[in-house]
C-alpha cells in the first residue's frame, strides 16, 4: 500500500511551519503566573476553569455527576472525551497546565494539515489547498478592520504603537456592537473550544475518506470512516450535526453499493451517544429549538458583506461555473447548514451555533479556493492578480 504513496512536500512544509507556530501559541492557551493558572487566549478565560474542573474529577478516585452550569440542578451532558484525554494525562505525570496545552499543541497543526489535504484533494490543486489553509486562519469580520483607521486618528499614537497595542478585537467579537460577530476561528474555535479539536480534525479524516479515489484506500475505507463518525459524537456533538448534509449528499449521488459498511459501524456506535445526548437537559426553550434569525442585526445581506466580504459572490460564482461536482457537493452542504444555523439553535446560547456556521465555511473554502486559482491563473496582467491575492 506505502508503495502507491508518494511525498507532498508543501503539506510537509505546512506541518513544520504550524507546529512551529502553535508551539509558540499553544502555551499561551494556559500558563502558570504568580503562582496561579492564567491564559493569554480572552475567548478562552471563562471556558478553561470548568474545563480544568472536569479534567481533575476524572482524574480523582470517586465518581460525580457533573450538574449543567447553565441550568442548574440539571444533568450534564457533554462530549467529555477531550476532557478524559487530558484527565489521562495528568494520571500519568503530566503537569495541569500541560494536559491543555499538549492536546492543542498536537491536533491543531494536525487538523490544519487535514483542511489543506482535504481541499488539495478535492481540487486537485495544492495553491488551493494553501488558500484554503490561509484563509481559515485568518477569517475573520472582514470589513471589521476598516476600523482601524479611525481609531488610529482618534488616539494620536504613533502607527507602529497603537497596532502593537490594539484597543479591541477587528476580527470580530460575539458582543460587537456594530455587528462585526464572524470572528477568527483560530482564536474563537481552536484554542478556546477543546472538543472542537478533536471533532474537526476526526470530521476531515471521515470526508477524506469518503471522497477519496486514491487505490490504497479503496477496499477499507468506508468501514474506518464508519468506525470514526460512530466514536465522533463523544468528541463533539456540534461536528455530527454538520458531517450529515455532505455525508447523505454523497451517499445520494455515488453509486458505491459499499456504503452500508459506513453505515452500519456509524450507526452502531453512534446510537448509544445519540441516546445520551437526547436524555440530558431538555428544559424547555434549552435545546434545539426555533429561533429565526440567529444573532444577526439590521439589512441580513448587509450583516454577511460586512462579515465576510466576497467570500458569498466567490460560492455562487463557482457554483455557476463548470467546478468539480464534488466542490459544489460540499458548498451546497455548507448552505444548507447556513440556513439550518439561522433558522433553529442547537444549544441554549445562541452565539453556540457559531459551531454549526463554521462548518459551512469550511465546506465552502475548497470552492472559493479552486475559484480563486482558476480568477489568478485566466487573468495576466499583474495589477488584477494582485487585486486577487
Amino acid at each position: 500500500m506505502w508503495t502507491n504513496l508518494h511525498l507532498d512536500t508543501t503539506a510537509l512544509y505546512l506541518l513544520i511551519t504550524t507546529l512551529v507556530i502553535f508551539t509558540i501559541i499553544a502555551p499561551k492557551l494556559l500558563f502558570w503566573n504568580d503562582g496561579g493558572l492564567t491564559t493569554g487566549i480572552i475567548n478562552a478565560w471563562g471556558d478553561l476553569g470548568w474545563h480544568m474542573s472536569n479534567i481533575t474529577m476524572f482524574a480523582e478516585p470517586h465518581e460525580n455527576i457533573l450538574d449543567n452550569p447553565i441550568l442548574a440542578g440539571e444533568r450534564l451532558t457533554y462530549p467529555f472525551l477531550s476532557n478524559f484525554f487530558s484527565a489521562l494525562l495528568l494520571i500519568s505525570g503530566a503537569r495541569l497546565d500541560t494536559t491543555v496545552v499538549l492536546p492543542a499543541l498536537i491536533l491543531i497543526p494536525t487538523l490544519l494539515l487535514l483542511l489543506y489535504s482535504f481541499t488539495r484533494d478535492l481540487t486537485d490543486n495544492s495553491r488551493a489547498g494553501i488558500i484554503a489553509l490561509l484563509l481559515f486562519l485568518l477569517g475573520g469580520a472582514t470589513l471589521g478592520w476598516l476600523r482601524v483607521f479611525s481609531d488610529w486618528n482618534a488616539s494620536l499614537k504613533p502607527f507602529l504603537e497603537f497596532i502593537i497595542r490594539l484597543p479591541k478585537d477587528y476580527s470580530g467579537v460575539g458582543v460587537d456592537t456594530n455587528g462585526f460577530n464572524f470572528l477568527n476561528p483560530t482564536t474563537s474555535l481552536l484554542l478556546p473550544q477543546r472538543p472542537f479539536i478533536f471533532g474537526l480534525p476526526l470530521a476531515l479524516s471521515i470526508l477524506i475518506l469518503l471522497s477519496s479515489h486514491h487505490p490504497s484506500t479503496r477496499p477499507n475505507r468506508f468501514l474506518l470512516a464508519g468506525l470514526l463518525a460512530g466514536i465522533l459524537p463523544l468528541f463533539h456533538a456540534h461536528t455530527v450535526i454538520a458531517l450529515i448534509p455532505p455525508i447523505l449528499i454523497l451517499a445520494a449521488v455515488s453509486r458505491a453499493k459499499v456504503w452500508f459498511r459506513f453505515f452500519i459501524p456509524a450507526v452502531l456506535l453512534g446510537t448509544p451517544a445519540v441516546i445520551y445526548y437526547l436524555t440530558g437537559s431538555q428544559s424547555p426553550g434549552s435545546f434545539m429549538r426555533w429561533d429565526p434569525g440567529w444573532v444577526v442585526t439590521g439589512n441580513f445581506l448587509w450583516y454577511w458583506f460586512k462579515n465576510t466580504g466576497l467570500f458569498f459572490p466567490l460560492i455562487f460564482l463557482g457554483l455557476y461555473l463548470t467546478a468539480p461536482p464534488k466542490l459544489k457537493y460540499f458548498s451546497l452542504a455548507g448552505l444548507f447548514l447556513f440556513i439550518l444555523a439561522h433558522l433553529w439553535l442547537f444549544a441554549p446560547w445562541a452565539w453556540d451555533n457559531f459551531k454549526i456556521i463554521i462548518y459551512w465555511y469550511i465546506f465552502s473554502l475548497p470552492l472559493v479556493s479552486w475559484v480563486i486559482v482558476i480568477l489568478y491563473q485566466h487573468y495576466r496582467r499583474r495589477l488584477i492578480r494582485l487585486l486577487i491575492i
